[in-house]
């Protein structure tokens, strides 16, 4: 993920209000991570942003 400036953009682990989920988006594309605030699913998104980072 690139933006105009040829940064890496991390995606951000946040709170989908309607549903109490956590989600990040890749590609364009949200995901959706379970319930938000688990310390599971904080560093599941954590270890895919660190993999992004390093491509």
């Amino acid at each position: 993920m690139s933006s105009s400036h040829g940064k890496l953009r991390v995606p951000k682990y946040r709170l989908h209000r309607p549903t109490g989920q956590a989600v990040v988006t890749l590609n364009g594309r949200d995901t959706y991570l379970g319930k938000h605030g688990t310390p599971f699913f904080q560093s599941a998104s954590d270890f895919t942003s660190a993999s992004l980072a390093s491509r």
